[in-house]
């Protein structure tokens, strides 16, 4: 799928349905005796999420996702493929301990308890540092660590990107809230416009701030 990029230059790029996986250089930090590796491409991650507006017996659930890694888009409906995308990447890198994978998203801890159950079935229990109750800096599941950008940066997507003056921006209200959705609904074009745009958003933000940290400013 060809989406068009929430900014002014007429920028796309092509979606996939699963990753092709290449060589990404890794970065050594930690002890010299006993040094942690990182990949150098970091991973970006955001879901959608609806429920059944049943106040009594709520019940809630993603129907749509999408995660960049290594210059690839990669989307999906179920939980249950986002897991089969990140047990490719932690086999075909060897993650662990000591080689990690770094997985930023906007309002880790909300995006967490939708997919906790399932990571926690394929790579065990995480280690989480957490600032507060409901309030998750980092998770790391073995070698994949996600990490919050909403509690490092403490603004919310859009506001962060007007504060950078990222050039990728979020489309806010491209959505309605309101309306249930499943995995299995035919989503609209503008429905996958606003998920990725999330994510290449996210991205941006998040280079710009690393390039921010490293000049000082």
């Amino acid at each position: 799928m060809k989406i068009k990029l929430n900014c002014k230059e007429e920028r796309y790029i092509e979606t996939v349905d699963y990753f092709t996986l290449k060589s990404v250089n890794k970065i050594r930090k930690g002890k010299k005796k006993d040094p942690v590796y990182y990949l150098k491409q970091p991973a970006f991650l955001d879901t959608e999420t609806s429920w059944n507006h049943d106040t009594e017996n709520p019940l809630a659930w993603v129907y749509q996702w999408c995660m960049e890694f290594n210059g690839q888009y990669c989307i999906g409906r179920y939980v249950f493929d986002l897991i089969r995308e990140f047990r490719k990447i932690y086999d075909y890198y060897e993650l662990g301990d000591k080689k990690r994978l770094v997985i930023y998203v906007h309002n880790l801890s909300y995006d967490h308890q939708y997919i906790y159950k399932q990571l926690y079935k394929e790579f065990g229990a995480p280690e989480i540092l957490a600032i507060k109750s409901h309030k998750i800096l980092i998770a790391r599941y073995g070698g994949l660590e996600f990490r919050c950008t909403w509690l490092l940066s403490n603004m919310s997507l859009d506001q962060w990107g007007a504060k950078l003056q990222a050039p990728v921006r979020k489309m806010v209200s491209a959505i309605d809230y309101d309306v249930i959705r499943y995995p299995d609904d035919k989503l609209t074009y503008t429905d996958w416009l606003y998920m990725v745009n999330d994510v290449a958003a996210l991205k941006c933000n998040t280079y710009l701030e690393m390039l921010n940290e490293r000049r000082g400013g």
